[in-house]
């Protein structure tokens, strides 16, 4: 975490913070739903022509979109994020703010990327039949990307104080 962030609080409306943790809760779900998808998510070393022809199809079939999915929740998040702290910068205009905005976004950016990458890195690899590798490196380093940027920028958004 840098110092930068530790130092900034950006205070959201009550409906600002509402939108925020409700998409954070979407995330969440949709990586619970990620981590699911195989129905031997909890096995090592699978390979998919253990299951079925009728439950690969499906797995192939949920591949494109969990991938939409994903880059669909995370952009939209990113958008609201962003707006909200483009209004906070024009209503509270500071270097430190100004830093961390910058900062911020050009995370969302970073991140947008390595989605991009992720997306097409499991299309490509979708053809080895190995899809409950796919799925979980999936999981595991989407849940890495979020929970890192979370504890390092989220962290500064707080609840405006009811008065």
């Amino acid at each position: 975490m840098n110092s930068s962030t530790k130092e900034i609080a950006i205070y959201l409306e009550h409906s600002e913070s509402t939108l925020i943790e409700n998409e954070h809760k979407r995330l969440r779900k949709f990586l619970t739903q990620l981590q699911n998808v195989c129905l031997k998510s909890n096995t090592n070393n699978v390979l998919c022509n253990e299951c079925d022809s009728g439950r690969i199809a499906s797995c192939l079939g949920l591949l494109p979109s969990y991938s939409l999915d994903l880059i669909h929740v995370v952009g939209e998040h990113f958008h609201h994020e962003e707006k909200i702290m483009l209004s906070k910068l024009s209503q509270h205009n500071s270097l430190e703010l100004h830093d961390y905005v910058k900062n911020h976004l050009k995370a969302h950016e970073k991140i947008m990327k390595g989605f991009d990458k992720l997306v097409k890195n499991c299309h490509q690899k979708k053809d080895d039949l190995n899809l409950h590798q796919i799925y979980k490196e999936m999981y595991e380093l989407v849940t890495k990307l979020l929970t890192i940027h979370e504890q390092t920028f989220d962290i500064a958004f707080r609840t405006q104080p009811l008065s």
